[in-house]
């Protein structure tokens, strides 16, 4: 209805902004400069949340693009709390083979590209968007994974990406250790 009356080329309502449209103010900015900082520091594990619209997937995209030669990545949207599922996203988010059937492959296979990264003077990034659908297994194992270390440096960094669930979900008491690491906690 749109596209004609407008001569539009594209739908103007998708569900997400479109790069050439979307505006990054001085707030939006601090943010992706805040949390680059962190991840080039190795700080560990990171918060971003904001209700649904507010542009957190699009910050993330800005981060990714700011950092891209400093760091190799997994970006992981969850949609699924399958611990073999999520094993396999951020494997194959790192472009490693995705076709772990047990968790200590996974570990083994996430601890050696991990090295490799820390070798070529890279960090590890790991980001989870839509984190606020966590289970609290899957959250644990985010925990154990951010804790994987060579010589007493931690070899990634974690970005939870999330709307207000997931602040209550770190809220809960079984979640004090994930709190106690959380070092950026910053609301869209």
């Amino acid at each position: 209805m749109y596209k004609p009356f407008y001569n539009l080329s594209f739908d103007p309502f998708q569900g997400h902004a479109e790069e050439p449209f979307f505006w990054s103010g001085e707030r939006q900015k601090a943010i992706v400069e805040r949390l680059k900082r962190g991840v080039l520091e190795k700080r560990g594990f990171f918060l971003l949340s904001g209700e649904k619209g507010a542009g957190k997937t699009r910050l993330v995209d800005e981060l990714l693009n700011l950092v891209d030669n400093k760091v190799s990545s997994s970006y992981v949207p969850l949609k699924n709390q399958e611990r073999i599922w999520f094993y396999n996203q951020i494997l194959s988010g790192f472009g490693l083979e995705a076709d772990v059937n047990a968790k200590i492959q996974f570990y083994i296979q996430i601890t050696d590209h991990l090295q490799k990264v820390q070798k070529s003077n890279r960090i590890g990034l790991l980001v989870i968007d839509n984190a606020h659908l966590l289970t609290q297994e899957l959250l644990d194992e985010l925990r154990h994974i951010s804790n994987i270390e060579h010589d007493r440096i931690k070899l990634i960094n974690v970005l939870l990406v999330g709307d207000s669930r997931l602040v209550t979900l770190l809220e809960r008491q079984q979640n004090r250790a994930v709190r106690q690491e959380l070092v950026e906690p910053v609301k869209v």
